[in-house]
């Protein structure tokens, strides 16, 4: 109960922080037409990516502990719910994303939430028939 606690704590705190490096790119972006040479414009420049990158791991690890540990109804209904609500966000993202400004992460970062929904909808089919399996 621990461990399940515990990924879904790293879940949440990844996506946390990867909306975080979205605000700062973002914040950058908007810095550098004051004073791309101010050290605020560089932090924000080079510390989105690094946040980006460590709420990714942090999703994907705490996503690989909920995946081990969760009951396969409750795994399917998270991957249901993420892909519902990728799908909501599908076309504002898609439309309006530049790869040359802020807006290019949200692709990305879509794809990559995609791809957790797509493992917890797998593991949690192929854990469901193994204890279907099991019971026959």
């Amino acid at each position: 109960m621990k461990m399940l606690r515990l990924g879904w704590t790293g879940v949440v705190i990844g996506v946390a922080t990867m909306v975080v490096g979205i605000l700062l790119a973002r914040q950058g972006e908007v810095h550098s037409f004051i004073d791309a040479l101010d050290r605020e414009a560089v932090f924000l420049t080079y510390f989105s990516p690094l946040t980006l990158v460590l709420g990714a791991l942090l999703t994907l690890i705490g996503g690989l502990l909920v995946c081990i540990k969760e009951r396969p109804p409750r795994l399917a209904i998270a991957g249901a719910a993420t892909c519902v609500v990728l799908l909501s966000l599908s076309a504002p993202i898609f439309l309006n994303a530049n790869v040359h400004t802020w807006t290019g992460l949200l692709p990305v970062l879509w794809f990559f939430a995609a791809f957790m929904a797509t493992v917890f909808l797998l593991v949690a089919l192929v854990r469901f028939v193994i204890c279907r399996l099991r019971s026959h």
